[in-house]
């Protein structure tokens, strides 16, 4: 004769309560009995599981986990993280696998200005963090002030470097830009690889302060250092479709 299975289920701290069979556990579930946080263990094996992750009470709790999950993506807190995590994905198949659709607009003097703000203030920040360290090697005679001087812009110039290339080829923005909404993207959308992306850097620094007049001058469309470097500043907009 078959063993039938039972279980167990557990609410926070609780002693476990049971055991049920399986229509006791779906009649308390559909109570209320048991919320969808409980830990739920057959008596045949000693591993607990969720209850929201239990195959024969997944349905139950379905619209719970969806009323939350709408509401959690309506707090500010939500919306603020969004608003730091925007991307651009340049994989046409992966964007096709993922149902996304990712369009590309002009960007204006206004974001283009707080990308430049926020970015300065960050590197600014970096470089006090470095000229403090140096300060700390010359108080405790490691470095003599003339060499830490050096050994300050240094590190400052390669720190700099490094953060542009690699934010821009791995995520193709700037913290900056990646909090503005802006991307950086090639004439065929691809990312911006690391010469490319050091190129960018160096033509920034160059041609930065111009950026306002070569944009008007181009109509809105691209700066002079988007022009040398062959890619553009956009702003990126994700709509994801919902099944």
């Amino acid at each position: 004769m078959a063993i039938e299975n039972q279980y167990l289920y557990q609410i926070g701290n609780e002693p476990a309560q049971g055991p049920f069979d399986e229509k006791s556990i779906i009649a308390l579930a559909q109570s209320g009995k048991i919320p969808y946080d409980a830990k739920i263990r057959s008596t045949l094996l000693p591993i607990w599981t969720k209850a929201r992750d239990v195959d024969f009470l997944k349905d139950i709790y379905r619209d719970i986990l969806l009323k939350m999950a709408e509401a959690h993506s309506l707090s500010d807190k939500a919306k603020r993280n969004a608003r730091m995590n925007l991307r651009g994905d340049f994989d046409p198949m992966a964007t096709a696998l993922s149902q996304e659709g990712i369009t590309y607009e002009a960007t204006t003097p206004i974001a283009r200005t707080l990308v430049a703000m926020t970015d300065l203030l960050l590197e600014a920040a970096g470089a006090l963090a470095i000229m403090f360290v140096c300060w700390i090697l010359v108080c405790f005679h490691i470095l003599p002030s003339s060499i830490a001087t050096y050994v300050f812009l240094a590190v400052v110039w390669i720190g700099l470097g490094i953060y542009h290339v690699w934010m821009l080829n791995v995520y193709g923005q700037t913290l900056g830009m990646r909090f503005w909404g802006l991307v950086a993207i090639t004439a065929d959308k691809r990312p911006v690889y690391c010469f490319r992306a050091y190129g960018y850097f160096l033509l920034v620094c160059l041609f930065g302060v111009f950026t306002p007049f070569t944009w008007l001058l181009t109509g809105g469309r691209f700066s002079l250092q988007e022009y040398l470097a062959d890619l553009r500043i956009r702003r990126i907009h994700i709509a994801r479709q919902n099944y």
